[in-house]
């Protein structure tokens, strides 16, 4: 993965879901990496990366309104981002 600034540290989190546990990471400031379950490239999180639970919590709560049926499209600019493979990614779970 690769990040805006590479001398930040990578934070991550996960979030549950119906269709089970999603990856989120970035350099605390944009989220870079959205990681589904049962994807072709499976997320192993490496030793270095430090989990943070507050973390990524306007994305946190576009996924939790999706899977609850209120939201249809994620709406990217509520995301500090830099480089996310959305397309495909947010596509996979719709």
């Amino acid at each position: 993965m690769t990040m805006k600034n590479p001398d930040k540290p990578i934070i991550y989190d996960r979030i549950e879901s119906p269709i089970g546990s999603i990856v989120l990471a970035g350099d605390g400031e944009a989220l870079s990496f959205v990681g589904l379950p049962e994807s072709r490239h499976p997320v192993n999180i490496p030793p270095e990366w430090t989990r943070s639970r507050p973390a990524f919590a306007k994305a946190k709560r576009q996924f939790d309104a999706y899977f609850a049926g209120e939201l249809i499209n994620f709406d990217r600019l509520a995301w500090p981002m830099a480089r996310i493979p959305c397309r495909s990614s947010c596509r996979a779970i719709a």
